[in-house]
């Protein structure tokens, strides 16, 4: 009996020392983890505080050069005639000389943004993000944006479906209404006045992923899918009170791509696509709603993640994927697009870009990784 008693004493000793050492390992490698993860937060910081010290010295770098500079020389008589535009802007502001520096006025963290554009008088900001909502930012008297209004888009009838998150918002040229599009096929026209008020639904037969409405509000254009989607052009963008027409409509593939990206329209009616990775330039008819390839753009972007205009409608700038340079482009005296400039960005990756009405400022909307 005392031979047994003693046996079991022995392995319940084993069995807590294996239990003890089971601890202590697991302890171990907790705290293995926990040390990772403080040197990870610790990389990260250290990362974030270098690319703003890049940031800084980059700006004042530019400020150095732009001193040194001599204004640009305006083209002599011997060039030739300077590029004719449409009937969509009858001047044009003067050339700028191409220097850029990256200003540090605002830095707000949300959630990934779909979408971003600024009204034309520049006093409001429009953003469609993850939350399945709609932001309007106001500019105060020191220049700063404010959220001042918020659209809810499932909170009526319409926009009960849930689980879909990507929100496409187009604002027409008279900054009053604006369309908005999310994954449940279908376009709807919005009132910028605060009463919540929607004024039509176009129902569509696919996903619509992106749009953009031409200068003169009459257009709308969108594309039903990424990948080899259909490029629509739909008319009556201006009348939101009566049904809109699709008068257009071409496959991405026949245009030269099979994967699209983002568009956007030049004030003068020039609209760039995305297509792959490559930027094509297409011309709106405006009497018909055809379509038309003109210019195909290189690039050196290994992908092209969003481009937009500025309001001269000669300045285009596309962005590419994580911690890649911005290219702007400007139209030349023949009609064809140039690159100019070459913009390092030490962000993560860029969603939206859009210009101020003056066309000094480029906002970039971009999700933080990390």
């Amino acid at each position: 009996m005392e031979q047994l008693h003693a046996e079991r004493l022995a392995k319940m000793r084993e069995m807590l020392e294996q239990q003890r050492d089971a601890t202590e390992s697991l302890n171990a490698d907790l705290w293995e983890k926990e040390r990772e993860r403080q040197q990870e937060q610790k990389r990260h910081k250290e990362e974030k505080l270098r690319n703003k010290k890049l940031a800084a010295e980059q700006q004042k770098t530019i400020r150095d050069l732009t001193a040194k500079l001599s204004p640009v020389q305006s083209p002599s008589a011997a060039e030739p005639p300077p590029w004719t535009p449409s009937v969509f802007e009858e001047q044009k502001p003067a050339e700028p000389s191409w220097q850029w520096e990256h200003t540090q006025s605002q830095d707000t963290v949300f959630s990934a943004h779909w979408t971003l554009g600024f009204t034309p008088d520049g006093k409001k900001l429009i953003a469609g993000h993850n939350e399945k909502r709609i932001s309007v930012f106001s500019r105060d008297e020191q220049g700063q944006y404010h959220i001042t209004q918020e659209f809810k888009c499932w909170s009526t009838s319409k926009w009960k479906r849930k689980g879909y998150s990507r929100i496409t918002v187009t604002m027409r040229p008279d900054g009053r209404t604006f369309a908005v599009s999310a994954e449940n096929r279908r376009i709807q026209i919005y009132d910028l006045n605060g009463s919540g008020m929607f004024r039509q639904t176009q129902k569509l037969d696919q996903k619509a992923r992106m749009m953009a409405s031409s200068p003169d509000g009459e257009y709308l254009v969108s594309i039903t899918n990424m990948f080899d989607g259909k490029v629509q052009v739909w008319k009556g963008f201006d009348t939101p009170l009566l049904p809109m027409k699709c008068v257009e409509e071409k496959i991405v593939h026949d245009l030269g791509g099979s994967v699209a990206g983002s568009m956007a329209f030049s004030s003068d009616g020039r609209l760039a696509l995305v297509l792959s990775d490559k930027v094509i330039m297409c011309a709106l008819n405006t009497l018909t709603g055809i379509l038309t390839k003109t210019q195909v753009l290189p690039s050196d972007l290994s992908s092209i993640e969003s481009l937009t205009w500025a309001p001269d409608g000669r300045t285009l700038a596309c962005s590419g994927p994580r911690k890649e340079h911005v290219e702007i482009w400007t139209t030349g005296h023949d009609g064809q697009m140039q690159r100019v400039a070459k913009l390092d960005t030490p962000w993560d990756w860029c969603r939206r870009m859009s210009f101020s009405p003056d066309g000094n400022f480029l906002a970039i909307a971009y999700e933080f990784q990390g």
